[in-house]
């Protein structure tokens, strides 16, 4: 199952959704740390919220659980209001690592 998460900071806000089988959902909270919500393009609470749920949605509570700390640093890699990035693309980073993710993740 391929998913796309994308990003959007408008207005102050941001939204993040996922889009999976062809239907766009807000991504589910894996946890709030943050009192503001998702964010990125820096170190902090709201983009380690973010890294976490996006891990979670991806590969599950365990590896997210494990990686999210390290998976911040893409998060704060973010420098524009908008950003998309792929299940593929996180499958990815984990096989660089040399950490077997399975199959479909």
């Amino acid at each position: 199952m391929n998913r796309v998460y994308f990003g959007v900071r408008k207005e102050g806000r941001t939204i993040v959704t996922v889009e999976k089988d062809l239907k766009v959902n807000i991504l589910p909270g894996a946890t709030q740390q943050s009192p503001t919500g998702y964010d990125w393009g820096y170190n902090g609470s709201a983009p380690a919220d973010l890294a976490r749920s996006i891990l979670t949605d991806a590969v599950g509570t365990e590896l997210a659980e494990e990686y999210y700390q390290e998976f911040v640093d893409i998060i704060a890699g973010f420098q524009k209001d908008e950003w998309s990035l792929s299940k593929r693309q996180i499958l990815d980073w984990f096989n660089k690592k040399g950490v077997d993710v399975g199959a479909d993740g």
